[in-house]
């Protein structure tokens, strides 16, 4: 039989207040890489080929973000505004690089590269072309970011420059998940999506949890 590929789930979340409030996008993306790596290196789920065979060759990983509403609220920017957009595109702009980057340095470092890495838009580098540097816009979210490093205009350059050298680790790298319950468990608002109920009320056979949304106050309704 011809063996397929199929895509496993290693994931991890950051928490999108503490990266941004201690100045840490880098950092934590850099440690999301390196665990959700060791993850795919030492796994092999050989009772399913499919799965054992994509992680072998694609090592797909996926780094989400949680507290993006709590972050909003705290902040008092509104829901799907000009400032939560100008943020948004700030942040994953960040995000986006530093996961290329460290999958790019783990290719330089191990040598591999996801398969067929050489048919990919990231080899003739057109993924590159509509992207780059991208800083703040609005003065709430100029004030955010004041005293935290951006990826710059030379830093996608060179970038792109490493990536045509030396390939890529991952075939994936960012994937949002829904994140609820460890949402809840790091204190803030599950993965990007609003807020629906100051208070969830969950259930689970017959026990009922109730998580009051974090950092939401009243003023932040007014």
């Amino acid at each position: 039989d011809q063996i397929g590929m199929d895509v496993s789930c290693n994931l991890s979340s950051g928490h999108m207040e503490n990266m941004i409030n201690n100045n840490t996008i880098k950092e934590t993306v850099f440690m999301a890489m390196e665990v959700m790596n060791s993850v795919s290196t030492k796994t092999n789920i050989d009772y399913v080929p499919a799965v054992a065979k994509a992680n072998r060759l694609n090592r797909s990983v996926g780094f989400g973000i949680m507290g993006h509403h709590s972050f909003l609220v705290k902040n008092y920017i509104d829901f799907g505004g000009e400032e939560n957009k100008d943020l948004l595109d700030v942040f994953f702009n960040a995000i986006n690089y530093y996961s290329l980057l460290h999958s790019c340095n783990k290719a330089r470092q191990t040598g591999q590269k996801f398969y067929r890495f050489q048919n990919s838009h990231y080899a003739d580098g057109s993924y590159f072309r509509n992207r780059g540097e991208i800083l703040p816009k609005t003065q709430k979210i100029k004030k955010i970011f004041s005293k935290i490093s951006l990826p710059s205009q030379k830093d996608w350059q060179q970038l792109e420059k490493d990536v045509k050298q030396y390939g890529l680790f991952n075939s994936h790298r960012l994937a949002v998940a829904p994140n609820g319950s460890i949402g809840y468990i790091m204190g803030t608002t599950p993965s990007l999506t609003p807020v629906k109920q100051l208070v969830e009320e969950r259930t689970y056979g017959n026990s009922k949890t109730y998580c009051p949304m974090p950092g939401l106050k009243e003023a932040a309704f007014k």
